[in-house]
């Protein structure tokens, strides 16, 4: 939903279980208004995003 705050007690959430398991966030991709969208093809910005930031998590987290 585009509401404000929307995200907030999720990030709390994931935050808390996150210290938990002791791994730390290394990026967030959070799109208010998703729920609104047919095809996630209509929003290239977030796809291109999405993909950025698992690439990036992904030589993070596979780095010697």
């Amino acid at each position: 939903m585009n509401v404000p705050g929307i995200f907030d007690g999720i990030k709390k959430t994931v935050l808390a279980f996150l210290n938990i398991i002791d791994c730390p966030l290394m990026d967030e991709l959070l799109v208010p208004g998703m729920d609104t969208l047919q095809d996630i093809s209509a929003s290239p910005g977030t796809l291109d995003e999405a993909y950025a930031k698992g690439l990036a998590l992904g030589k993070q987290v596979s780095a010697p």
